[in-house]
């Protein structure tokens, strides 16, 4: 799921962040190492799917409203069905360098 936090706060309770009239993006490009040494990579490409989920209101200072009547069955479950969902459209990035994130655990 995908939530604003500072992004686009226009109409929000409270406005904050960066004021953009556009759609949220998501740029991930994520290399795992599993206990038994193997790896994986995932990033987002068109591939993905997407839906209008149970968040209907999401913003770093003002919270969340979640609307759990709207939660597709099942869809974190191995096998869920997302062919009634819409293809993730790919966009140009918004420039400058995209520096990584490191977690450890």
């Amino acid at each position: 799921m995908l939530g604003k936090g500072f992004y686009n706060t226009v109409g929000d309770r409270r406005v904050h962040g960066v004021n953009a009239d556009r759609p949220l993006r998501l740029i991930l490009q994520a290399h795992l190492t599993f206990a038994d040494g193997s790896e994986a990579v995932i990033v987002t490409d068109d591939s993905w799917r997407t839906t209008v989920g149970p968040i209907t209101h999401s913003a770093i200072l003002a919270g969340e409203d979640y609307d759990a009547r709207r939660r597709p069955a099942g869809w974190d479950r191995p096998g869920f069905d997302d062919s009634r969902w819409d293809r993730a459209a790919e966009r140009d990035g918004p420039g400058g360098v995209l520096t990584a994130a490191f977690g450890h655990r």
